[in-house]
């Protein structure tokens, strides 16, 4: 016969009920990635940004003549929204 247990419940790694860290410290990827989304997203109206899984990053304009671009670092996306905008 076999037998299962469990396993003691554990922690997730992040809670937003957790005391937040104190200023000073590092900015996390997560926040930089939000900081940089946010910029993206005020900067050309329309567009909705967001970080892939596998850290691609990917735009859209879901607008009149839907567009979607894709990019290897928030700059590029951004080069390539730019280039897409001033036609």
């Amino acid at each position: 016969m076999i037998r299962v247990t469990s396993s003691p419940a554990r922690r997730p790694s992040w809670s937003p009920s957790w005391p937040k860290p104190k200023q000073g410290r590092a900015v996390s990827a997560l926040e930089e990635h939000g900081q940089q989304i946010a910029a993206i997203e005020a900067e050309f109206a329309g567009w909705e940004a967001w970080v892939s899984l596998d850290s691609w990053w990917h735009a859209r304009n879901p607008g009149r003549d839907p567009v979607m671009v894709h990019a290897e670092s928030p700059e590029e996306l951004y080069e390539q929204i730019r280039r897409i905008a001033v036609q």
